[in-house]
């Protein structure tokens, strides 16, 4: 399809059939069906090409194409959609493990929503925990009284100072860390958790 063709086809929205029936004889028919969505109006096109039976383009052909071009055209958008959301995962997660500091982040229930790698390094977690579960049940009961004090100071001041706390993350290590914490808000500024960061004060020592 020449250029030109394709963009005056293309402005039409619609499906639209190239091929004059009154050439010579043509052995086949060639129409082209625009795909497009409400996000996107110029997404592609299907190119359609048939034997040369003018009887068969009727107006319930023209509802069935139409049907497969939207349909089609919300599979692609869904795709990119997809991949431009993976992509940012993959940046944030990337980013998030950048990070010297420890961070784990918490719903309202002090379900564990996000850890890092540095964090689980810092305390001596062994394995990542699956979201879900309650900081109380991955952390020593001492750690754990200290999160909490954190966690409801930050409900009161949207905020807490850092805590210097000797964490033993393993029987014959000893590590100072501090601890802050603050409130994780959604676009709205509804409270939708907490974040707290660990520092190992002892690199710093």
């Amino acid at each position: 399809v020449e250029p030109k063709v394709l963009e005056w086809a293309m402005a039409q929205g619609r499906w639209t059939v190239l091929t004059d029936s009154q050439d010579s004889g043509p052995s086949e028919i060639l129409s082209l069906l625009p795909l497009k969505s409400p996000a996107n109006p110029n997404i592609g096109f299907i190119l359609i090409k048939t034997e040369f039976r003018t009887e068969q383009y009727s107006q319930k052909l023209s509802s069935i194409l139409d049907f497969l071009a939207s349909q089609t055209a919300i599979s692609i958008d869904n795709y990119y959609l997809y991949s431009r959301i993976k992509e940012t995962n993959l940046y944030l997660n990337d980013m998030l493990e950048s990070i010297n500091n420890g961070i784990l982040a918490t719903d309202e229930n002090s379900r564990i929503t996000l850890i890092n790698k540095n964090a689980t390094a810092i305390l001596g977690i062994q394995k990542i925990p699956k979201p879900g579960l309650p900081f109380r049940d991955l952390l020593p009961e001492k750690l754990s009284a200290k999160l909490d004090q954190l966690f409801e100071a930050t409900r009161v001041n949207g905020t807490a100072p850092e805590i210097i706390v000797q964490h033993h993350p393993y029987p014959e290590i000893s590590v100072t860390i501090g601890i802050t914490a603050s409130l994780l808000k959604d676009k709205t500024q509804e409270t939708i958790g907490t974040i707290f960061v660990f520092r190992d004060l002892s690199v710093s020592k």
